[in-house]
């Protein structure tokens, strides 16, 4: 799973992290941009796809996962 970089924060988020769907998204994303991977739950910036950055090995981020 890729983990995102967000642009205003700086934080690591993973997928199920980013606010999705992305509230006003009409108001934020104009027609023909790329779709955003989602939006910053700290920050509200909108984290696109190419802000992600592979883990190697796949590293599970879910702390209860066993």
């Amino acid at each position: 799973m890729p983990i995102h970089i967000c642009p205003g924060c700086n934080q690591h988020l993973d997928d199920d992290s980013l606010v999705w769907p992305i509230p006003d998204v009409a108001e934020k994303v104009l027609p023909g941009e790329p779709m955003p991977a989602g939006e910053c739950p700290d920050c509200s910036t909108l984290v696109s796809v190419t802000d992600a950055v592979p883990i190697p090995g796949g590293v599970d981020l879910d702390e209860n996962s066993e």
